[in-house]
């Protein structure tokens, strides 16, 4: 088995990778997504930077999962199930951004918990 520690050792960088990109993606839309009495005014809408984030977070898990293809059963399934883990939490993420993502460069956080373009 010549790909079986090679793989592995790609696969223990990339998981954390995409954690650690999952996790950037939250600060990147913090200030808007917390409680609206919180994030009174007008924000910048940074929600395509934390979708970009996610995407390179959802392609570091798929490429932990192809390192370890060849490699034993066992390993495939921890890494698989570590994907999966990361790629749930990149689809709440993108849940939580899709109604932000239409506005343009400015934000408001309304009291009912939805979001309002402004264009400045």
């Amino acid at each position: 088995m010549r790909n079986g520690r090679a793989g592995g050792c790609l696969a223990g960088c990339l998981l954390p990778l995409a954690a650690v990109l999952l996790v950037v993606s939250l600060a990147w839309t913090v200030e808007v997504e917390g409680p609206p009495e919180l994030s009174v005014g007008i924000r910048e809408n940074r929600s395509f930077f934390a979708l970009g984030t996610l995407v390179l977070s959802a392609l570091a898990a798929l490429g932990a999962v192809a390192a370890v293809l060849r490699g034993s059963r066992w390993r495939l399934a921890a890494v698989g199930a570590l994907g999966a883990l990361v790629l749930a939490g990149v689809g709440v993420r993108v849940a939580a951004l899709s109604p932000m993502l239409p506005c343009g460069m400015y934000i408001t956080h309304e009291d009912d918990g939805s979001y309002r373009c402004v264009d400045r």
